[in-house]
């Protein structure tokens, strides 16, 4: 029996393939080893769970960690941990890329940000990286993404901003930047 040679997947093929067979490697799995990887250290150093068994959300008391309840202070490396949506529901981890206060250029270039900020707020650009879920099969939704949160600390208020067409998107505003996902804490490591 010969097999035909197989021509190779494209990412929109494979991320599919890992959406039906429910491969691939979720927010908490991918946001620890990237953390690892920033900051060197064990998993025990930090008092991390082995893979397979990496929720993050158990941080609050971990002496490794300081906590924030808002990313004023986030630097690149902190981990920003969102509640589920309702109680029993999964949360979401992302790890801080970089924060900043919004320039007057980057506001320019948002679509929205009017309806977001008025001109004294002060609103904290929060780049941040994590896999994210296809939300049934959406292509352009799901994986290893980088994407943009807004802070407004004026306010308190979060927006997401859509990385197609810079339009900011509160979802529910004061609960935090993802799809209604409640921000637990800023984490940031204390060695």
């Amino acid at each position: 029996l010969e097999l035909l040679p197989v021509p190779p997947l494209t990412r929109d093929q494979i991320k599919l393939l890992q959406w039906e067979y429910g491969m691939g490697i979720d927010c908490s799995g991918y946001v620890q080893q990237a953390f690892l990887a920033v900051h060197g250290g064990s998993r025990k150093s930090y008092g991390f769970d082995s893979i397979g068994n990496e929720s993050l959300y158990d941080l609050k008391g971990n002496r490794a960690f300081t906590r924030e309840l808002t990313p004023v202070h986030a630097r690149p490396g902190d981990l920003l941990i969102l509640d589920g949506p309702t109680k029993g529901e999964a949360g979401h981890t992302v790890l801080v890329r970089d924060r900043h206060e919004l320039t007057a250029e980057e506001g320019r270039a948002l679509t929205g940000l009017d309806q977001f900020a008025g001109s004294t707020d002060k609103v904290h650009r929060i780049e941040v990286d994590a896999s994210w879920g296809a939300g049934y099969g959406n292509l352009d939704s799901g994986g290893v993404q980088r994407r943009t949160f807004l802070y407004n600390e004026s306010t308190g208020e979060w927006a997401d901003v859509d990385a197609n067409t810079n339009a900011v998107t509160q979802d529910s505003a004061k609960a935090g930047p993802y799809n209604g996902h409640p921000v637990e804490g800023v984490y940031h490591p204390t060695r």
